[in-house]
């Protein structure tokens, strides 16, 4: 068999379609009288075969049919919810305040001070070695009876009837400060004995610094001896080059006196009367020494052994001239 050709394979296909819808026409339409009146109230159904394009099969099939007796409701519309509104919870507020009752504030009473009875100063009793009255000697002056007042350390009083006045300070048991009397002033030094009956010391003034004046209770014997210079204190000494003797450190308890000198290798003692020091000297070995203080108070001229010289000064002023006494 020779090939078909397009146009044939065609031509058959379209052949063959018809066929087939005559084949259903037949089917459908029925062949007796009673089937007319079902026919007729049949709604036919075409069939459209529609002839493609050579070469397609695709069969486009288009059927209506009648609507049915019954009427067919359209769809409800779907009920839409409304949405659930939820009241808001009721928030639990705090009851209103109640009013509070004030009380009204009780009247305090204020108590009347007692009155606080003022009390009678009592005289103020003064003690010390030193208070009381004293008769004194400050020969060549008549200075009389001294009353002093001490308070502490401190020490005021008067003499000569009331025409000179002290003013001192205490420290151990000597009383130094100075002395007034008719507008003229100068320095005390007095030292009380152990007893508390008398005392000895000096007054300076502008011609020396060397007057004796002593003291006694009433009914006591004065002191001796009753003047004594002050020789404590550091002084610096001369008693040769070959000595070299340097400074000297005096303390005194009155009439006695005690010290060190050449840096603490020799040592001096001694009993003053008046304006007179004698003792011994002790530096790998000992002797006698005698130091006189000039009326300045601040230098001093004397001897060791009798004949070698050993003088001294204090505040500046200088070694004395001549050095051996």
């Amino acid at each position: 068999m020779s090939k078909l050709t397009q146009y044939q394979i065609a031509l058959l296909a379209f052949l063959a379609g018809g066929v087939i819808v005559i084949l259903v026409f037949v089917l459908t339409s029925g062949g007796g009288d009673g089937d007319d009146d079902q026919a007729a109230n049949r709604t036919p159904t075409a069939m459209a075969v529609a002839s493609g394009t050579p070469g397609d099969e695709a069969t486009a099939t288009s059927t209506s049919a009648a609507p049915d007796d019954t009427a067919t409701a359209p769809p409800a519309p779907a009920a839409t919810t409304a949405p659930t509104v939820v009241p808001p919870l009721a928030t639990a507020t705090s009851p209103p305040p109640t009013a509070t009752s004030t009380t009204p504030p009780t009247a305090t009473a204020t108590p009347t001070p007692t009155p606080t009875p003022t009390l009678t100063p009592t005289a103020t009793v003064v003690t010390g070695i030193w208070h009381g009255t004293w008769q004194t000697n400050c020969s060549p002056s008549n200075c009389g009876e001294m009353n002093l007042v001490q308070l502490g350390n401190i020490v005021v009083g008067t003499y000569a009837g009331g025409e000179g006045t002290i003013d001192g300070v205490v420290t151990g048991n000597r009383l130094s400060g100075t002395w007034s009397r008719n507008a003229i002033s100068g320095s005390i030094d007095f030292w009380v004995d152990g007893s508390g009956d008398g005392w000895q010391g000096n007054f300076g003034s502008l011609f020396s610094s060397n007057y004796g004046w002593c003291g006694r209770r009433v009914g006591e014997a004065y002191p001796t001896p009753c003047g004594v210079a002050s020789w404590y204190g550091t002084w610096t000494t001369n008693c040769g080059f070959f000595a070299a003797c340097g400074a000297m450190t005096l303390h005194q308890d009155g009439a006695t006196v005690t010290g060190t000198y050449a840096g603490g290798a020799g040592l001096v003692s001694g009993t003053v009367n008046g304006a007179t020091l004698s003792g011994t000297w002790i530096r790998g070995g000992t002797g006698p020494l005698t130091f006189t203080m000039l009326p300045n108070g601040n230098q001093f001229n004397g001897n060791f052994g009798g004949t070698n010289a050993w003088c001294g000064f204090r505040n500046a002023a200088g070694d004395p001239v001549p050095c051996l006494n």
